[in-house]
């Protein structure tokens, strides 16, 4: 009986490994691919939807509405521990980005897979996340991204035409935001 519990608890802390280890994974590989356009809810708020260049009064718009040349958009689930653990880098990544001279040139953006627009609201609220949060329920958004594992970050550069273009992806967490921006950059030819 002992040994069957044993066995059980050594297998369930497997499992839990083997998910955080999953979700840490990061590849630099270049995947420079035209993106789907896909749609999303506009924020709710307004300020975040100034921040996009989203009309007021919009309630949905597609990536190439927004008023950038690089869009970072970040691929999070809410009940995901490894996103609670990404949101203090994201939220850095962000100050560095509207601290800097590129502010006017990169936007960032956040989409819940899988997550309503109260779960968005509860999360963003704990973490502090000063960027839009978007809910993408159906998971539709992000399966037309190419999303594999949360957190994801999927970097975007607009290119003559106006459509965007994937010129970069991580996926895991990050605390060092300095070096993430230093290659989104360099990604982004703005360096």
């Amino acid at each position: 009986m002992k040994g069957n519990a044993l066995v059980a608890s050594a297998g369930y802390i497997l499992v839990a490994l083997l998910s955080l280890v999953t979700g840490c994974a990061t590849t630099g590989a270049d995947t420079s691919s035209s993106l789907p356009v896909g749609t999303l809810k506009a924020p709710q708020s307004a300020e975040h939807a100034d921040y996009l260049g989203i009309s007021p009064g919009t309630e949905t718009f597609v990536l190439e509405d927004i008023n950038a040349e690089v869009v970072i958009v970040e691929i999070f689930d809410v009940y995901c521990r490894v996103c609670q653990k990404a949101a203090p880098g994201a939220n850095a990544l962000f100050e560095l980005i509207q601290a800097g001279q590129h502010a006017d040139r990169i936007k960032m953006l956040a989409v819940g897979t899988g997550n309503t627009q109260l779960e968005i609201d509860l999360f963003t609220k704990k973490f502090g996340t000063p960027f839009p949060s978007l809910p993408d329920p159906g998971k539709a958004f992000c399966k037309e991204l190419g999303h594999t594992r949360t957190p994801e970050f999927v970097v975007m550069k607009r290119m003559p035409e106006g459509a965007f273009r994937e010129i970069g992806r991580r996926v895991s967490y990050f605390t060092d935001a300095d070096k993430i921006l230093a290659w989104v950059l360099r990604r982004a030819g703005l360096d």
